[in-house]
């Protein structure tokens, strides 16, 4: 069991549910794959562990989502597939973006498409603030043949 992040009376069961992904940086583990249990395996996956993720300056693999429009056409990583390194600092700090102090939005319900567009945020633009050379964005693009949605 896990702690729902968010604000009790303020932020909807089903944001502080889809928001609770932040727990991910927390886990006791060198790497990590999260799939949603919408998510139908057609093969291995073992190699995923094995993405040099800190080698390329990176924090954080997912397929882009199929419908950037809904994004305005900015690319949006699809949290139905993550491949990442636990880190106490990023699950800090997100928790902390979730919480009424630290969030960007009024209510968490206010991120459109909850933790895909918070993550993107966080990974795009909270980070940048401590490298200033630095990837495009700090999340690395798998192939869609991992997470594409119908």
């Amino acid at each position: 069991d896990i702690d729902l992040v968010g604000v009790d009376g303020v932020d909807s069961l089903h944001a502080r549910s889809y928001l609770s992904k932040v727990w991910l940086w927390a886990l006791p583990a060198d790497s990590v794959i999260y799939l949603d249990t919408d998510t139908l395996v057609l093969e291995n996956l073992d190699h995923l562990f094995g993405l040099p993720l800190s080698q390329e300056g990176v924090e954080i693999a997912a397929v882009q989502d199929s419908q950037p429009h809904a994004s305005g056409g900015a690319p949006m990583l699809q949290g139905g597939l993550l491949v990442l390194r636990p880190s106490p600092r990023h699950f800090a700090a997100m928790a902390h973006g979730c919480s009424r102090a630290g969030r960007s939005k009024a209510r968490l319900d206010d991120f459109a498409w909850h933790d895909q567009e918070f993550l993107t945020r966080y990974f795009n633009d909270a980070c940048s603030s401590e490298v200033v050379d630095r990837p495009a964005a700090w999340w690395r693009e798998l192939p869609g043949r991992y997470n594409f949605c119908l």
